[in-house]
């Protein structure tokens, strides 16, 4: 039995496709590059088809007819790097391919080439301006805190590169030449002519040769330059002020830090006596066991780990002069009681330094702001009240309590 089958058309696919690149940049395609001389020969790219000048009913799967690949601007295509593993199209029709192609010089820009599959004819070339990022990596390394050495810990072999470092301190290129590494080994190698004095700041930069981009984008060509200057601390926020003085914790520091000895000297009619020393280099901060006097001037002075005692450096010279609170009004107990806080000054006749006392911060709930009536706005607050600790100290009948140290931020 015959039947009749009516005529069917056969709609022609348009080529109307298009791909654009994700970004401005392509990468070198480093998956075996752990062999020790792998040559990169390949990039890595990522596109997205635009389907937009397509009719709306081909849009969502017009990708899956195309094939593309990456050359040099104007360069034929290769058989053999065409490409169409898409993913992620979603409804829009609009997926992405995440591919590789040889590497080639990429100076005079790029072509992406769209075609049809397995259709030679239908070539669509999307001019582009592609650039080679990352291919190296590096850092500086600080060596004894006094020389600056460029290390490369990744890289490419085989091509042709211009290598500088600009002195950033004194202006001028302290480096400058052409580099072509054939091994691994090569580039990791530590170069002397790339150690430098560490009181300068440099920047380092790669130039390839052989294709347009920058292999250190993005990395730490910096180096910032150790400063010979010390920065101090003098206290821990942890030890306690009373009308008397204070012990300080003592660290001095710079960009690169060795371990100190330090020498604490009291300074009075234009004269210095020792008066307390570290004894042995202190790498971190240094706990003084003399009772720093209020209202005395101290310079304090460092000497850096494996240099003489004669040759000390200057931490820093000042006065320890703070002040307390006149007096502490008393506020309402929570329970009903009466605390007799003192209203003397914070200082006065019946202060004891060698008393227990007992941190007012627990007891914050008793008390309120302290007065400072009468004390002198004028005086320079280095070490000030405003970092001491609040200690309530019995009176000698075990009744009464006074007010000796405070810190304020922390009790109102």
């Amino acid at each position: 039995m015959e039947r009749e089958i009516p005529d069917v058309e056969i709609l022609e696919m348009p080529n109307l496709g298009k791909a654009v690149s994700s970004g401005w940049s392509v990468e070198p395609d480093k998956r075996t590059n752990n062999e020790p001389n792998f040559r990169v020969d390949s990039l890595n790219y990522q596109f997205r088809f635009d389907p937009s000048a397509f009719p709306a009913s081909y849009q969502p799967t017009a990708y899956r007819s195309y094939e593309v690949q990456l050359v040099a601007r104007g360069a034929e295509p290769d058989n053999s790097q065409w490409k169409s593993s898409w993913w992620g199209a979603g409804a829009d029709g609009r997926p992405y391919i995440n591919d590789r192609s040889k590497f080639f010089n990429n100076c005079n820009g790029v072509d992406i080439l769209l075609r049809l599959k397995n259709c030679p004819t239908s070539v669509i070339r999307v001019p582009d301006k592609l650039t080679v990022i990352y291919g190296f990596n590096g850092n500086w390394v600080l060596q004894h805190c006094n020389r600056a050495q460029w290390i490369f810990t990744e890289g490419m072999i085989g091509y042709r590169y211009r290598l500088k470092v600009e002195n950033l301190t004194d202006g001028g290129f302290v480096y400058d030449k052409e580099v072509i590494y054939h091994s691994r080994e090569e580039f990791l190698k530590e170069d002397p002519e790339l150690n430098f004095p560490a009181n300068k700041r440099y920047r380092v930069s790669l130039t390839p040769l052989d294709y347009c981009g920058n292999p250190l984008f993005a990395r730490n060509v910096d180096f910032n330059g150790v400063s010979n200057s010390y920065d101090h601390w003098l206290d821990d926020e942890r030890m306690l002020s009373d009308c008397d003085g204070r012990y300080l914790a003592i660290r001095g520091g710079k960009t690169c830090d060795l371990p100190l000895k330090y020498f604490v000297y009291e300074v009075a009619d234009g004269k210095e006596t020792l008066v307390d020393e570290s004894g042995n280099y202190v790498p971190g901060k240094w706990y003084s066991r003399y009772k720093f006097i209020k209202d005395h001037r101290y310079t304090i002075r460092v000497v850096e780990y494996g240099e003489p005692d004669t040759k000390k450096i200057d931490l820093v010279t000042f006065t320890l002069n703070y002040r307390f609170p006149k007096t502490y009004p008393r506020v309402s107990d929570l329970y009903d009681e009466a605390i007799p806080w003192s209203t003397q000054t914070m200082c006065g006749s019946a202060y004891n330094a060698k008393r227990n006392g007992y941190d007012l911060n627990k007891l914050k709930e008793y008390y309120g702001i302290a007065d400072w009536t009468g004390v002198d706005e004028g005086v320079s607050r280095y070490l000030s009240d405003d970092s001491q600790n609040a200690v309530c100290c019995h009176a000698k009948s075990g009744s009464a309590s006074q007010i000796c140290r405070y810190r304020s931020g922390t009790s109102d």
